[in-house]
């Protein structure tokens, strides 16, 4: 209502320019912009190396302690790298958000890699995609439980629960997958354990193969086993027709192992590609 009353008046003042912004936007200039760009060159040389290095992981602190060296190597002395300093430094170089990292993918060199997964894909281009199956291996930890839980109003305030040994468990089986590409053809699990007679299979057997290996990992025993017990068994029931295998190449995976039919061709994958490919 005031607006409409005060109509002419706003437009004269308008037309005058008399108006000036209430508040001004502070800039996000540096005062040492030589300091900026040395900082910046250090990060983008530590994430980004041109040698054979890997990517080093930078936290706040470390960048905070490299522009304090650079601030006393330009005899700088009253800087001081803040945390308001730190953010409008990425605000003014564009660095984003710290981020989790997981896994084992940097360490892999694609270009090298590159034309090794081209030879394989080349010798899949005969193969139907319903007869090229992949197998690996995974760790099972069945006594850990979830983290997280729900909790009625009767057990108290949620920041008085507390958790159990249980949540950290390292009773480990290992699981032995192998699935065709559509995933029409799913091999039966291998469930390898450390115990040779498991009390939860006293009283009835095994839902799957069951085999035992003192720590549980699938060495060249175990993989014949599966190879000639499992695997061929089930490939022969699901196609007579040529069939490629995928698998990594570690040391457990007998090279030797060959289908005496030469139905199964066996490919291994380059040496640590599968956390990329």
């Amino acid at each position: 209502h005031r607006i409409s009353v005060n109509k002419e008046n706003i437009k004269e003042f308008s037309s005058r320019k008399v108006f000036k912004p209430s508040k001004q936007r502070m800039s996000n200039d540096s005062r040492y912009p030589e300091l900026d760009a040395a900082v910046l060159n250090w990060f983008n040389a530590m994430r980004n190396p041109t040698s054979r290095c890997k990517p080093l992981s930078l936290s706040r602190a470390h960048i905070q302690a490299r522009a304090s060296h650079e601030a006393k190597n330009r005899g700088i002395l009253n800087f001081k790298a803040s945390d308001g300093w730190f953010r409008n430094w990425r605000k003014r170089c564009s660095i984003g958000p710290s981020v989790r990292l997981f896994g084992e993918a940097g360490d892999v060199n694609l270009t090298e890699l590159e034309p090794l997964i081209k030879a394989i894909r080349d010798k899949l281009v005969c193969y139907r995609a319903s007869h090229v199956f992949n197998m690996d291996e995974t760790g099972l930890f069945f006594r850990a439980l979830p983290t997280r839980t729900y909790v009625s109003s009767e057990e108290g305030c949620r920041k008085s629960i507390r958790g159990t040994k249980a949540l950290r468990a390292k009773d480990r089986l290992t699981l032995v997958l192998c699935v065709n590409a559509t995933g029409c053809c799913k091999i039966d699990p291998l469930l390898v354990g450390s115990s040779k007679h498991p009390h939860c299979f006293r009283d009835q057997p095994s839902p799957i193969p069951y085999v035992s290996q003192k720590n549980a990992w699938v060495d060249r025993d175990v993989y014949k086993g599966w190879w000639n017990n499992v695997f061929l068994p089930s490939v022969r029931k699901f196609t007579n027709e040529p069939v490629a295998l995928l698998m990594d190449n570690c040391s457990g995976h007998d090279p030797t192992c060959l289908d005496p039919n030469g139905q199964v061709e066996i490919i291994f994958f380059p040496p640590n590609c599968t956390s990329v490919y």
